[in-house]
């Protein structure tokens, strides 16, 4: 709202058409809520074959940014080469052939295949269903600030404000769809409520070009005005840098917190308010905060968070930490940009290099970092760069500089040694005290960018890879997760950021017993072993492999099939240096590689004696494998007395009334089993929940089930989640 009180004002001093100003600050308002509108609404779209991976929404990130560069290129062409009214004339041509590609949507015959890689399938169905319309509707910030700068306002010879009246109104589309869209609307509202919206920016700016069209200062072809003031290729570098290292930056933070601190969803938003935030800060007519505060207060939030980093809870430190550091660290590079912007006449120039940085920024952390790293270093390594954009006081570095960044290489490495050799315990106690002692002096190198960013990169490096709980045996990367095998005393856990996937005992004796969830005497257990000693087990499926544990539930003469969307766990189950149990109790069982719900859905009806679907431990769970829709394909599969059964366990998400209303739409009769799992940390009080489902009650009053099985009874009068409608806020654990 700040942004808009400056702009405002201006309208009673403008001397010309007083509509001029709000009809244009409308036009930027609607056109940025379109644009931030449908990145939500399109992604929600791909969630049922794609599942709800971080990299999902980094690659959709990327592919928007691109976009978004094309249509800042493109008006930057037609403002440099076409007179007013043929840009007037061209663009809303554009606007209305782009209008035949709406309403938006993903053809139901667009299926992922398992050989086909998920961000080639990704990119190509986003440009065929939304690349024109987003191509069009990103066009219009630059081009209308163009047309506004060449009347004859006070303010056109400074537009940039402008921008900033646009990043209000991204704000208001990305806090408004979680929390009132979303909810509110299915999606195919969404996306008609998408298009009409589209149609009435289309009017606005034919309006705005007609409103202006006889103040336009110049009125003949634009020139491109090569001169002595033209930008240097200097400034455009840093243009690119200064907006390339905060998106990266935007990208990495988030993958760090979802996949390192707590995969909530609703955790992907908010970074990306905090960065629409610093433009609306920015970009104003007024110094909202003092730029040299800001580049002040960069180190300090840096020291921080390297200071702390490895360190993961509790959550109300770590991530306001990692909040307030990424917020402080785009505010400066954003701040440096606009002090960096060039006269209006070079303003679609400075747009177009803006957005290329963007670009790059997202390329690699989303596309490329996957591929390179089998961690997060994608966020380390965009602090480190953030220090490197640092104003410089006096000088960039010294050669003593040298001499600090090789001794907190040396500290903390020999720390990392001695934790992993000699005392774990007193290893650790060192090994933090020395990233202590390597912020410290980075610190001390604040006001010479080369020096602090040389740096805050060796602590952070350093760190992430000494950093460790337990003995890592395996470590390794995919499109849809970071996964961690590592060693306890008599564990060998996996892990996917930070939830446990999977847990093995290490000693040989024990190792065909599963454990946590599918102990011995845990509600999963006993259905598989009273359906077995009931009515019969032939055939099993489960959508979900993990460590593979629940293969040793498995009887000899039954054929068992998994079904994993990662191939990497797949391999990972396989692997007999990482666990045993497919190899010590899977006999023939297979593994069906692709998505659970596509790939059941290709099964015969009537198929199985039992289903389990064990794919929502994770805090970023997959929507679309549990909405109605996806209930009705998995009982579908059932015999007439087959059992389908819900993992839902989960320390974030309540997921109980969710299956319930879907119970209750269905008339499915249903069962909840519930029990805590002993044992020693990390798994040690794991609960273990779980929802039995029948077409019928025959099938599970046959089973007899015991104490930890009871009716599921949960009628909250709320609305069964859909493909075209969830609400995963009104299911997080806010205590």
């Amino acid at each position: 709202m700040t942004t808009l009180v400056p702009a405002l004002r201006c309208i009673r001093a403008d001397r010309f058409d007083p509509m001029i100003l709000p009809l244009f600050i409308v036009t930027f308002l609607v056109s940025a809520i379109l644009v931030f509108w449908i990145q939500p609404m399109f992604a929600k779209m791909l969630l049922p074959l794609l599942g709800g991976s971080p990299a999902v929404w980094n690659t959709a990130m990327v592919f928007f940014q691109a976009t978004l560069l094309a249509g800042y290129a493109y008006a930057h062409l037609i403002t440099r080469v076409l007179m007013f009214r043929e840009q007037i004339l061209l663009h809303s041509t554009m606007m209305v052939f782009a209008a035949f590609c709406l309403p938006v949507f993903v053809r139901q015959d667009w299926v992922i295949e398992p050989e086909v890689a998920p961000i080639l399938w990704l990119l190509a169905s986003m440009t065929l269903s939304v690349g024109l319309p987003f191509f069009t509707v990103s066009a219009t910030a630059p081009l209308l600030q163009r047309w506004f700068s060449q009347t004859g306002h006070h303010h056109a010879s400074d537009p940039y404000f402008l921008y900033g009246s646009s990043s209000f109104g991204s704000l208001i589309a990305l806090i408004a769809y979680p929390l009132v869209l979303e909810p509110g609307m299915v999606i195919e509202a969404q996306s008609y409520a998408w298009t009409a919206t589209y149609i009435t920016l289309g009017l606005l700016i034919v309006a705005c070009g007609l409103t202006i069209r006889n103040q336009v200062a110049d009125e003949g072809r634009v020139r491109d005005e090569a001169s002595s003031s033209a930008p240097t290729w200097t400034e455009k570098l840093n243009w690119v840098a200064y907006s390339a290292v905060p998106f990266a930056l935007l990208l990495s933070v988030t993958s760090h917190i979802t996949t390192d601190i707590a995969a909530v969803p609703l955790f992907w938003v908010l970074p990306l308010v905090l960065y629409l935030s610093t433009f609306v800060i920015v970009f104003t007519l007024r110094d909202m905060v003092p730029h040299r505060w800001v580049v002040m207060a960069q180190p300090i939030a840096i020291v921080a968070v390297i200071a702390l980093f490895g360190i993961h809870r509790p959550l109300a430190l770590t991530l306001p930490l990692h909040l307030v550091a990424f917020f402080i660290t785009t505010l400066m590079c954003h701040g440096e940009l606009v002090r960096r912007r060039p006269a209006a006449q070079d303003l679609t120039t400075f747009y177009l290099y803006m957005s290329l940085g963007g670009v790059l920024g997202g390329i690699f952390t989303a596309l490329l970092a996957p591929a390179l790293f089998d961690r997060v270093l994608e966020y380390p390594i965009a602090i480190a760069a953030s220090c490197l954009l640092l104003p410089a006081a006096k000088e960039q570095w010294r050669r003593t500089d040298i001499v600090l960044v090789v001794s907190i290489v040396a500290a903390v490495f020999g720390a990392g040694w001695l934790m992993a050799r000699t005392n774990p315990t007193l290893g650790d106690v060192i090994l933090r005290f020395l990233v202590f002692y390597g912020a410290a002096l980075s610190f001390s190198m604040r006001r010479r960018p080369l020096g602090f960013g040389m740096g805050v990169a060796a602590v952070l490096l350093c760190a992430t890879y000494t950093v460790e709980n337990g003995d890592v045996v395996l470590r390794d990367r995919s499109f849809y997760g970071v996964y961690r095998v590592s060693d306890t005393k008599n564990y060998r856990l996996m892990f996917q950021g930070t939830t446990l996937q999977g847990a093995q005992y290490l000693d040989p004796e024990k190792r065909r017993t599963p454990v946590s969830y599918y102990a011995p005497d845990g509600p999963i257990a006993e259905m598989v072993a009273r359906k077995r000693n009931g009515t019969g087990l032939t055939n099993v499926g489960i959508a979900g492999l993990g460590a593979g544990g629940m293969s040793c539930l498995r009887q000899p003469g039954e054929n068992w099939r998994f079904y994993e969307n990662d191939p990497l766990v797949a391999k990972i189950a396989r692997s007999s240096s990482a666990f045993h149990y497919l190899e010590d109790c899977g006999g023939n069982s297979r593994v069906i590689l692709g998505d659970a719900r596509l790939s059941l859905a290709k099964e015969p009806r009537g198929l199985f004696d039992l289903l389990v679907v064990d794919v929502f431990t994770t805090d970023a769970v997959p929507v679309h494998l549990m909405t109605r829709e996806a209930i009705t394909i998995y009982a579908e599969r059932l015999r007439a007395d087959g059992v389908l059964v819900l993992h839902v366990s989960n320390r974030l998400l309540d997921l109980v009334p969710v299956i319930a209303r879907s119970t209750r739409h269905l008339g499915l009769t249903a069962m909840i089993g519930e029990k805590t799992t002993p044992g020693e940390a990390p798994i040690e009080s794991a609960p273990s929940v779980w929802i039995a489902l029948a077409w019928s009650p025959e099938p599970l009053r046959k089973l007899q089930l015991g104490g930890a099985w009871r009716p599921l009874v949960v009628d909250d009068g709320g609305r069964p989640w859909t493909d075209d409608f969830s609400n995963v806020v009104e299911a997080i654990r806010w205590r």
